[in-house]
């Protein structure tokens, strides 16, 4: 459910984001979209369940400066985003942190941001 709310807010902006895995045949530059840790919760005196999820965003790129250049852009979409996927509601989405890695397998370079995104069911 994650990935599918998370895919179809950057989709709309970035055509090569895929969620889980890029296909074997993904050109540079591309993102993946990885859950990592749910975190259920419930407000106090209230039935509406709340769900935080932590996920990791991946940018793969041929330079450093366009990965960093898609993670900017990345951040500036998602943090503080609010608002509606079929019968959740995203109450927030926080950018954490971020790491950067090169890919010898992919020849690219990779940045990993983690983000927070709250969900009410």
């Amino acid at each position: 459910m994650i990935t599918d709310i998370l895919y179809s807010i950057l989709s709309g902006t970035y055509s090569n984001c895929y969620p889980l895995v890029a296909p074997q045949d993904a050109v540079l530059p591309y993102i993946t979209i990885n859950p990592t840790t749910t975190e259920p919760s419930t407000a106090k005196n209230s039935a509406i369940n709340c769900i935080t999820y932590y996920v990791n965003i991946n940018v793969y790129a041929a330079s450093v400066r366009q990965a960093q250049q898609i993670m900017n852009g990345l951040k500036a979409l998602l943090h503080n985003y609010s608002g509606t996927y079929d019968v959740y509601t995203i109450e927030g989405i926080s950018y954490i942190s971020e790491a950067f890695s090169f890919d010898e397998v992919l020849n690219g370079y990779q940045i990993t941001g983690e983000f927070k995104v709250r969900v009410k069911s």
